[in-house]
């Protein structure tokens, strides 16, 4: 395939491509094929190309965003240079492979905005994505690839993912009867969707003034520059945790988009939270726990050794994170100590007896 402009100058041109008999089709979904004259029209795995391969600002249904593991395509959006130039601009799209895989927009190289991980149902980053019965979502993290792609629930249904020019990610759905492009969601939305808005180890609350906001157990590592509404320097834990006698507990967060996870693992055997807590108290380095897979029943154990970074809550929609704290930070002290009375009772009587057996 080529583009020509002027005295047969060679504009764009796609890869060379080895067919006897080839043929272009533009499909009904709006993929731009080229394949086989006897090729089966409707499966990609009889395309030689396909403009799906190559999204530009736009995200059609069917089209997927992210990476081909085998022949490592990483399929992301890129912004115009503005309303009017199609040329490409300043912010990209896509997901990020480090550890757990997680949706980013990028500026440049500099990360702007985090979608998140995927929690069974969206990024835990947009909220918004579940709310709508327009158009279905999926995630596929294999051994062959890891891509985000979408599905109009009825054919009447257009809408597309846009990442526009102003460095919003958008997802649109057409009105007929206004011949309008309706926003269902936009993000970056506030300043809590900056990348690390408020520092380490703290939270930023859009509702609240300051923002910034340290979890239970834990208080501002800088006070004075926190007074003056500057939470860069995040928060720092109250009291050390020493789990070697299990008696760490964990602070609920509740609603929030869930830590930067380019350093967390993820374990899909004895998924409970029960057990996801029990993993977490098992390891000394542990700082944090999240169900990996909000869908049906849970599954899977999202699990942080690290500061927790870009930490924000929602209004409605996000996700529970159980950070760990001291036992004296989360009023478990009491209990701790009423558990060491009866087992140093238990013990003395256990040596009362022994010494009258002998």
């Amino acid at each position: 395939l080529r583009i020509t402009g002027e005295n047969s100058t060679v504009v764009w041109s796609s890869p060379s491509l080895a067919l006897a008999n080839p043929v272009a089709q533009l499909l009904d979904d709006g993929n731009f094929v080229v394949r086989e004259r006897d090729g089966n029209p409707t499966d990609p795995n009889s395309f030689a190309w396909q403009s799906f391969d190559y999204p530009t600002d736009t995200l059609l249904p069917g089209m997927k965003l992210g990476w081909n593991r085998t022949t490592g395509l990483n399929r992301t959006l890129t912004s115009w240079a503005s309303a009017i130039d199609p040329a490409p601009g300043e912010y990209t799209f896509g997901i990020d492979l480090h550890e757990v895989p997680q949706a980013f927009e990028w500026s440049g190289t500099r990360a702007v905005w985090r979608g998140g991980p995927w929690n069974g149902l969206r990024f835990t980053g947009i909220p918004q994505m579940a709310s709508n019965n327009l158009v279905s979502l999926q995630f596929f993290d294999d051994n062959t690839q890891v891509v985000y792609v979408s599905h109009a629930i009825k054919d009447s249904i257009v809408s597309r993912l846009v990442m526009n020019h102003s460095g919003k990610v958008e997802r649109l759905v057409w009105v007929d009867d206004s011949n309008l492009w309706n926003p269902l969601w936009s993000h970056p939305d506030d300043q809590c969707d900056n990348v690390i808005p408020c520092g380490p180890n703290a939270v930023c609350y859009p509702s609240r003034s300051p923002q910034c906001g340290c979890p239970q157990g834990f208080q501002p590592k800088n006070p004075t520059n926190w007074e003056l509404r500057d939470g860069s320097d995040g928060c720092v834990r109250k009291t050390e945790v020493d789990c070697r006698y299990g008696a760490d507990g964990f602070a609920l967060v509740s609603g929030v988009k869930l830590p930067d996870t380019s350093s967390s693992t993820v374990e899909w055997v004895g998924t409970t939270l029960d057990q996801c807590r029990a993993k977490c108290l098992k390891n000394c380095s542990c700082t944090a726990y999240a169900q990996a897979n909000i869908s049906e029943s849970g599954s899977g154990c999202l699990l942080w050794s690290t500061n927790l970074t870009d930490l924000r809550v929602f209004g409605s929609g996000g996700q529970d994170l159980y950070v760990r704290a001291a036992a004296a930070d989360l009023g478990m002290y009491s209990s701790v100590s009423v558990s060491l009375d009866r087992w140093l009772r238990e013990a003395r009587s256990r040596q009362q007896l022994g010494a009258e057996a002998c």
